[in-house]
């Protein structure tokens, strides 16, 4: 085994296995490879990670745009007082009552289901931008579990190279103690 520095091609390693065939790994190219597909990784995760922190960061919390509106709900409910059957048929009612009743469904309208009705639509757009950030970070995962596996045959292949380039240092150091 030789390990050798080249100007043209840099730090160089010659290792001949007990078949007598001799594998050249180029050390400086392999190094380089490493540190690019490094730089990749980390520049485009962490573009990507850093934008969906950004969006995370301009929305507002769910508690904040409900409390408003559900604190207009129940200031409409008690501003309705409390409201007892009456004991007057429809047939039977005047124009007195009549006005009495869409004062009160108007105020109810008004003051509890406008703001109840906006919350449904605040929640249902809270659920779209949710969904879509779920989506996002899925990709990452996936994303992720790839380069997790890349990096681990990676690992493999390296630790194979590794023991091949031990035997071989072994069988060159018993030969030379035989000579």
């Amino acid at each position: 085994m030789d390990i050798f520095d080249c100007p043209e091609v840099g730090h160089t390693m010659l290792a001949r296995t007990a078949d007598g065939k001799t594998h050249e790994l180029a050390l400086s190219t392999i190094r380089f490879q490493h540190h690019e597909a490094v730089k990749a990784v980390n520049s485009s995760n962490g573009k990507a990670i850093d934008k969906g922190m950004e969006s995370l960061k301009n929305i507002t919390p769910f508690a904040q745009v409900a409390a408003p509106l559900v604190e207009r709900a129940r200031t409409g409910l008690a501003s309705c007082g409390k409201l007892v059957g009456g004991s007057t048929y429809i047939a039977n009612a005047d124009s007195k009552s009549v006005a009495v009743l869409h004062r009160i469904k108007k105020s109810l309208d008004e003051g509890v289901v406008a703001p109840l009705e906006e919350l449904a639509v605040r929640t249902e757009m809270r659920k779209e931008v949710l969904e879509e950030i779920q989506q996002t970070n899925m990709k990452y995962i996936l994303l992720l579990k790839q380069s997790i596996l890349a990096l681990q045959k990676s690992v493999e292949r390296t630790c194979e190279r590794e023991k091949i380039l031990l035997q071989v240092r072994e069988e060159a150091a018993e030969r030379g103690a035989q000579n």
